[in-house]
């Protein structure tokens, strides 16, 4: 809206071209033969930005890099296999999160567990039909967006109590005890996260954006501003104690954010829960 540009924040600004690319999903294709994998890049292409590697550690070099939505992958490749590939995102912090399609000749019961082992979220046999991949795609990616809606309402719990119950909530728990412990800073940016949770920028963007939905600065706005309300509601701070001790030097800023996260001025709040 006019106007509120100028109440954002500098890392805020930047994030807003984060955002616009993050719109569509990123799909990485990992297929040694170099016509299937054009082949596979043409019909997933409708289901987002298509990213190709021609082989196992290509693909996971590449998964690392862009932190896709979602791994499409071959399972006979020289060196790095599917099934190695799918293991190596698996039981990374970075990556943990991405499903995995693998792609495989064999039919056999075996395989197909072997897969599954390691796993792969689903296990396609060749040949197939395209739109029994795409429909398999779009499932895959809609399953992550109700995800990204369960955690958003874990958030919404106050700091310290989210429940852990996957390698995935060991992350946002660990990003949201990070923040906790840097809350009366204000300068703690989405460098700093990232950096605790040995990631670089984009990754954490990225890891953070497909499981919560949230940008780097909403999510530690957010666990601030559930600070703060947990201090008013002490009825032992004032508004202006309430807001320093949550990392907000601003108190215009923070009498905006916390109105628009709680629907309610930090005062009215205040009243509310004597």
């Amino acid at each position: 809206e006019p106007g509120e540009m100028e109440d954002y924040q500098p890392e805020e600004l930047a994030e807003e071209a984060d955002n616009e690319q993050a719109e569509l999903p990123i799909v990485l294709v990992v297929e040694d033969n170099e016509e299937l994998n054009q082949y596979l890049c043409k019909v997933l292409s409708k289901s987002g930005d298509v990213i190709a590697a021609r082989d196992g550690k290509e693909g996971l070099e590449k998964a690392f890099q862009t932190i896709p939505d979602l791994v499409v992958s071959d399972v006979m490749m020289p060196g790095m296999d599917g099934y190695a590939l799918c293991k190596s995102l698996k039981e990374d912090n970075r990556t943990s999160h991405i499903p995995v399609i693998l792609l495989t000749a064999k039919s056999d019961d075996i395989s197909h567990i072997e897969g599954i082992k390691q796993g792969a979220d689903i296990y396609l046999g060749k040949p197939f039909k395209p739109a029994l991949l795409t429909s398999h795609v779009k499932n895959l990616i809609q399953s992550r967006k109700k995800l990204k809606e369960l955690f958003a309402r874990r958030l919404n719990l106050e700091p310290s109590e989210v429940e852990v119950t996957s390698f995935d909530e060991e992350f946002i728990k660990n990003a949201i005890h990070f923040v906790e412990e840097n809350i009366e800073k204000d300068e703690f940016s989405i460098d700093d996260l990232a950096v605790k949770l040995n990631m670089s920028r984009s990754t954490f963007y990225r890891k953070l954006k497909a499981l919560t939905g949230m940008s780097g600065s909403d999510f530690i706005r957010t666990i601030k501003l559930k600070r703060s309300a947990q201090l008013l509601k002490s009825g032992e701070y004032t508004v202006s104690m309430a807001a320093f001790s949550s990392g907000f030097n601003d108190l215009k800023h923070f009498r905006k954010s916390f109105q628009k996260q709680f629907g309610v001025t930090p005062s009215e709040y205040m009243k509310r829960k004597a």
